[in-house]
């Protein structure tokens, strides 16, 4: 569903979410994101469980990384957005729920 909406590559577009000044290291936004979307759909609601991604060589090579940010790097991910970035999500979250709404009215 995510590959079908482009949700990856929606979230790497919006500039705001991304507070790297040296885009070439770290992790993107597309990344972080995705370990957080895995830890709340899992059921778990901490941190250090968007790590036990590292445990899955599948999503590994999907994201391309070698490995997931830990959660000290998602935590200072978070810390770093801004209401502007906040704002942005909600757009995309709202987009993203109307595209699976829409997808389910289909049948």
């Amino acid at each position: 569903m995510t590959t079908r909406f482009g949700l990856w590559e929606k979230l790497r577009k919006l500039r705001c979410l991304d507070p790297r000044k040296d885009k070439w290291r770290g992790y993107g936004p597309e990344v972080t994101v995705g370990q957080l979307i895995y830890a709340l759909c899992t059921g778990r609601g901490c941190l250090s469980d968007s790590e036990a991604l590292n445990d899955d060589l599948l999503a590994r090579q999907l994201f391309g990384v070698s490995k997931f940010a830990d959660q000290t790097q998602v935590g200072g991910w978070l810390r770093e957005q801004t209401e502007q970035s906040g704002a942005a999500m909600l757009q995309l979250l709202c987009k993203v729920a109307g595209f699976v709404l829409a997808q389910h009215m289909r049948g």
